[in-house]
């Protein structure tokens, strides 16, 4: 559930641990919605915090999730991934265990 506070930007800074967050659903999750939300996002803010920031593409950027190949079909098809792939290793361990 760590993916909520770190964004991919982030993760450079921890190479050794680059492989854990792929691994994660809920990563592939939460940046799918909000590539999905911030597309073609307009901002109007006049006070000081926001006014740097007009666009959504702006704040896709700044939290890198579109680096390193992270698009909408990208995560689409990892989560696809991920739900196939752990449902077979509980039928396989549902299977052969005893």
């Amino acid at each position: 559930m760590g993916d909520f506070f770190a964004s991919p930007a982030l993760l450079n800074t921890y190479p050794d641990w680059r492989w854990a967050d792929a691994l994660s659903f809920t990563k592939y999750a939460f940046v799918a919605v909000a590539i999905n939300e911030l597309k073609g996002l307009e901002i109007e803010c006049d006070q000081a915090p926001c006014s740097s920031i007009t666009t959504g593409e702006q704040i896709i950027e700044i939290n890198g999730y579109e680096t390193e190949g992270l698009n909408l079909g990208f995560c689409i098809g990892m989560l696809i991934v991920l739900i196939v792939g752990s449902r077979g290793l509980a039928y396989i361990g549902l299977r052969f265990l005893k």
